[in-house]
């Protein structure tokens, strides 16, 4: 049976039920139990995900996405994750993949336009697109 690991923030885990049930006795879905959050963050959960889940290196597909808590505003300051930073760990991300599944084929999803009349309603918590 093919394997998919699928990565990601929320919106990973709002989908993750769907896509298991529409490739139900084809592929075997793997996604870790909690939101990948930030950039960095999913860097340095990629090999505790690994230990926990036991996806191995006979994984087919890895669909991840991050950033939409990387360019969170946080009380009128700048973004969390500078787009320079961002784009350095999105290299270790593939990086750390290519490590842990070197035949899988890796699909980058990128980030959910933000809807920014939901996310700007406080000073202390905002995000732009």
């Amino acid at each position: 049976m093919k394997k998919l690991f699928l990565i990601g923030d929320s919106i990973r885990m709002n989908y993750e039920d769907l896509v298991a049930q529409a490739l139900e006795g084809q592929v075997r879905v793997y996604s870790p139990g909690e939101n990948a959050r930030f950039a960095a963050y999913t860097y340095y959960a990629l090999g505790n995900w690994e230990n926990d889940m036991r996806v191995g290196e006979d994984l087919d597909v890895v669909h991840w996405n991050v950033g939409l808590h990387d360019v969170v505003h946080m009380h009128n300051d700048d973004v969390v994750t500078p787009p320079e930073i961002y784009g350095y760990y999105l290299g270790r991300i593939v990086d750390r993949l290519e490590d842990l599944y070197p035949r899988a084929v890796k699909i980058f999803a990128t980030s959910t336009p933000v809807r920014e009349e939901l996310h700007n309603d406080t000073p202390w918590f905002r995000r732009y697109n």
